[in-house]
């Protein structure tokens, strides 16, 4: 028998015994009070009450069915709770009213509001709000180059149309590991500790030797040294090429071998080693033996022709000896300023147990290492040099030889030429965007944006590196090409950007879409972090203040001027209009948007004599705090003008802070900002379409569902389970003028001294932050408009009808009140959950893209088309009422009117029993009339007497 079938069986026999129950003629008693006669008893259960049949049947149902009162039993994804309110409590990694949903991954977020200034990362977030979670198995789809388990990394590149990191041609490494990795090839900053909040979450590829690119896909050309070239152009001296020493000594007998490192290789050299190739003439093993070499060895190393000569220290013939060698390693000029070579005792092994080792530069390589020696230009598709005229293959030293590194200049005359977009379509010195230095270097000194020996390439848009090697502690992002992870195009001085990232130089992270014609899906707007952090709220209400300030202005005629960070207005007149002065002041280059408001009761200028008019600006897209406008009088002025602060900027946001190394992310990764309303139970005037809620998720995809308050309430039991609206006040005591209420950041039009309890609703419904309200003049109930001066005013109350839970005091602002004060305050904090389908539903999702859709899905058939799971939990709360007021259930049933009393009172306190359309009565689906069905059926299992459940069959009907 299915779990359904079981609970209406179990039901239906409990019901059946509560009725025998109530028709059975009970027992003679007497009043248990002192020299009564207690009711007589037989057999084993002589002086021991005998425990009602209805009373067992009901701690059997309620064992039986437990388990069954979730929502179609938790899926066995969870554990049934046991507080009367019946609701699932998942296991881990599932979620849903049910737990029929799979919960994803959590991760630091890349995007989101800040909670304070500059602190957005450390929020833990569903696939790292960047990747859309799949319900159905839990794992994340990340969005672009995003990966991991929550789409918690910035993965390292892959080469167009491969899938293979770093093209299979380098290390992928995050910014910690690249920080310490130092080799003097690949990664050449000294190690340096990278500990900010992207140290282990931006990835990027440190390219093996030959290779270059944020991808690894490019090749690397021969370097060399510019053979026209002999001077240091910082110094003025002749270059001179790299020495470096290598020195051992090893005592007694010695054997074993060194081992030597250098351009990210390493060797063994055993102790015995003579200097040069040439010295290679014994046996193998003998130290003098084929590619046995110090020379040999260092050669193996590097994949060009590197050292220029090598020679030991008083005559010796092995690299270490007693007496101790010092090895002199001269490089070819085409080394430049060479790493230092690094080696290691390995296996060496001395019989005195002498051992010593070191390595030394002596002399500085001031010689330069280029691509193509400067002489040619490289191919990056094959590795390989085009020499201009007169340039050909050297020796590494400026003379001629093999290497095809463009560095033997044999007949270089003239300054190349080269074709170019801006050479008329004929060959031009220098490309024509250039100047040639003549002889005898003949070098091009190439405009800004152009490179390459004829200038005839060009360079692409810098932007800060989202991967490079930290070049100080904490310190990276350094400005680089296409920001190191675009593909930068010489002939056009373009960057192809890999998925997911776009600008002209690849600098911002595209917004996730489900529709790749426009960003968020359509149904948001794509916003830089720094934008997209200062928006969040707490509670409703915006994190922290926007700085105010307030302009006094006493002019009687004339002009005037406002600056900001050295920014000045155009001239206001002292006529001019507020609508006037936000446009002087938007007009700066230093100010985004400004709200302007003239606080002096009617004032139909900025200016004007006797106190002046005081006219308040709020910054709105100017986040923190502001210095203070700066006015300035003009022709023909009379009188003053004084700026004050009224709010200090406190807001939370992100990257306004210049200079700091956490926040070089703020105009680079890109979030949505999805469409909606703030008020999530924004209720539809059409009958039959339900609530319009929130566009959702990191790509605005999915819509909300209706949220409302659990009808079990938030715990069990009466006391406090019960739901309640939030009841605020407004204190007014203003002979006139005008106020505004602000609630949840949104302010509302000034609100005339004068108006109605229906004006002053109409003025808080036109908020974008509050669904439905019912205003009353509460104090006196006499009063007919929302201020007055006699006595303390009068007294308003708002009570909040689609606004769940405990909400934030609204608050109260005099625009132009005279003779008293407006204030609010809080006589009923609101109770009761705030979730989506009020927590007995699962929002409705699409098949296909697992897409929300605006309407909740009923976890289990209990809420809505059966009364008899919904019993149960009445049947808990109601005699935890009764217990709690010391209640008999024979005596309430017995009385007249308990039962209708009681459905009144549980309907009322499940926010049910309210004015108004039907439409307001609807919380995700749950309808007055079901509940009514279900107390009524509870209230008769609980009564059992005959005349309560003949109460509940004349007045069921009533429901049905």
């Amino acid at each position: 028998m299915s779990g359904k079938g079981l609970t209406l069986c179990c039901l239906v026999l409990l019901l059946e015994l509560k009725l025998r129950a109530g028709r059975e003629r009970p027992h003679p008693t007497r009043r248990w009070q002192s020299g009564s006669e207690r009711p007589a008893h037989s057999g084993g259960m002589a002086g021991r009450s005998r425990p009602s049949l209805a009373l067992l049947a009901s701690g059997a149902l309620l064992l039986v069915v437990t388990a069954a009162m979730c929502p179609n039993s938790c899926n066995r994804k969870g554990i049934c709770s046991s507080d009367g309110r019946f609701r699932c409590q998942c296991f881990t990694g599932y979620t849903g009213a049910d737990c029929s949903l799979r919960s994803c991954p959590v991760g630091k977020a890349w995007v989101g509001f800040a909670t304070a200034v500059d602190a957005v990362h450390a929020q833990l977030t569903e696939c790292s709000s960047m990747g859309e979670c799949d319900r159905s198995t839990g794992a994340c789809t990340c969005y672009g180059s995003f990966a991991g388990p929550a789409c918690e990394r910035l993965s390292c590149p892959t080469a167009v149309g491969s899938s293979t990191t770093c093209s299979g041609k380098g290390l992928c490494m995050t910014l910690r590991q690249a920080g310490l990795g130092y080799d003097g090839f690949r990664l050449l900053a000294a190690p340096v500790t990278y500990n900010v909040w992207d140290a282990d979450r931006v990835q990027g590829c440190v390219c093996d030797i030959g290779w270059f690119g944020a991808d690894c896909s490019k090749r690397m050309c021969p370097l060399g040294d510019d053979p026209l070239i002999t001077v240091d152009p910082l110094t003025g001296l002749a270059q001179v090429a790299e020495v470096q020493q290598l020195s051992c000594t090893c005592g007694g007998a010695c054997s074993g071998s060194l081992v030597i490192s250098y351009a990210g290789k390493t060797r063994s050299l055993r102790h015995n080693a003579v200097a040069t190739a040439a010295d290679e003439t014994g046996a193998a093993g003998s130290g003098a033996g084929l590619g046995e070499s110090l020379e040999s060895v260092l050669e193996s190393l590097v994949s060009q022709d590197t050292f220029a000569a090598i020679s030991y220290s008083g005559g010796a013939v092995g690299i270490c000896t007693a007496a101790g060698n010092a090895a002199t390693i001269t490089f070819n000029k085409g080394a430049g300023d060479a790493p230092q070579l690094s080696a290691g005792l390995g296996s060496l092994a001395s019989s005195s147990g002498v051992r010593t080792l070191a390595i030394s530069t002596l002399v500085t390589g001031t010689t330069e290492a280029v691509p193509c020696s400067n002489r040619g230009l490289c191919d990056t598709s094959t590795g390989a040099c085009t020499c201009v005229a007169g340039a050909s293959a050297s020796d590494g030293n400026g003379g001629a030889g093999s290497i095809p590194d463009c560095g033997y200049a044999s007949a270089v005359s003239a300054c190349p030429s080269a074709v170019t977009s801006t050479s008329g379509g004929a060959a031009a010195v220098c490309g024509g965007r250039g100047t040639c230095s003549g002889g005898p270097a003949y070098t091009c000194a190439c405009y800004a944006g152009y490179t390459g020996p004829a200038c005839e390439q060009v360079l692409c848009p810098l932007a800060p590196a989202w991967f490079d090697e930290p070049s100080a502690t904490d310190t990276a992002h350094g400005l680089i090409e296409c920001a190191n992870r675009g593909v930068c195009n010489r002939f056009s001085g373009t960057c192809t950007c890999p998925a997911g990232f776009t600008g002209a130089a690849c600098e911002r992270t595209v917004c996730p879409t489900t529709d790749s014609s426009v960003p968020c899906s359509g149904n948001g707007r794509c916003l830089p972090l720094s934008q997209l952090a200062a928006l969040g709220t707490e509670g409703g209400v915006p994190r922290g203040d926007l700085a105010i300030q307030s302009i006094t202005c006493k002019l009687t005629s004339g002009t005037f001027t406002l600056s900001f960070q050295y920014a000045a207005s155009v001239p206001l007149s002292v006529t001019a209009s507020t609508a006037a002065l936000k446009a002087a002041l938007e007009a700066l280059p230093t100010i985004g948007f400004v709200d302007v408001s003239t606080v002096t009761g009617g004032a139909t200028a900025i200016c004007g004599g006797g106190d002046g008019v005081v006219t308040r600006i709020t910054f709105t897209s100017e986040l923190g705090p502001q210095p203070l406008l700066v006015p300035a009088s003009g022709l023909g002025a009379s009188g003053t003008i004084v700026v004050a602060e009224e709010v200090a900027g406190t807001q939370a946001s992100y990257g306004v802070t210049a200079g700091s190394a956490a926040t070089w992310d703020a105009d680079m990764l890109h979030g949505c900002l999805c469409d909606g309303y703030p008020d999530r139970n924004k209720t539809s005037a059409v009958a039959g379409v339900s609530d319009r809620g929130l566009w959702e998720g990191p790509a605005c995809a999915q819509r909300s569902c209706p949220f409302g308050s659990d009808p079990e309430g938030p715990a069990a039991g009466l006391a406090s389970g019960w739901i309640g609206s939030e009841n605020q006040t407004v204190v007014c005591s203003a002979l006139s003028g005008t106020f505004t209420l602000t609630f949840r950041g949104a302010t509302t039009a000034p609100i005339l001294a004068s108006a109605t309890a229906a004006q002053v609703q109409a003025a808080l419904e036109a908020l974008p932050t509050v669904g439905l309200v019912a205003v009353a003049f509460t104090s006196p109930l006499s009063a007919s408009a929302v201020c007055s001066s006699s006595g303390a005013g009068v007294t308003t109350t708002v009570r909040f009808l689609t606004e769940l839970g405990d909400l934030p005091q609204m608050t109260a602002a005099s625009v132009s009140l005279t003779g008293g004060t407006v204030a609010t305050g809080t006589t009923a904090s609101g109770t009761g959950t705030n979730e989506e389908c009020s927590g007995r539903g699962v929002c409705g999702a699409s098949d296909r893209a697992n897409v929300k859709i605006s309407g909740c899905q009923i976890a289990a058939p209990l809420w809505t088309t059966g009364c008899l799971h919904f019993s149960l939990a009445l049947i808990v709360k109601i005699r935890v009422c009764l217990q709690t007021r010391h209640l008999s259930p024979s005596r309430f049933c017995r009385h007249r009117h308990g039962p209708l009393l009681l459905l009144f009172r549980l309907l009322q306190l499940q926010r049910l029993w309210r004015d108004g359309a039907p439409r307001r009565l609807r919380r995700g689906g749950y309808l007055v009339r079901e509940h009514s069905r279900a107390a009524v059926s509870a209230i008769a299992i609980v009564c059992t007497d005959l005349s309560a459940t003949s109460w509940m069959s004349s007045h069921r009907a009533g429901f049905d």
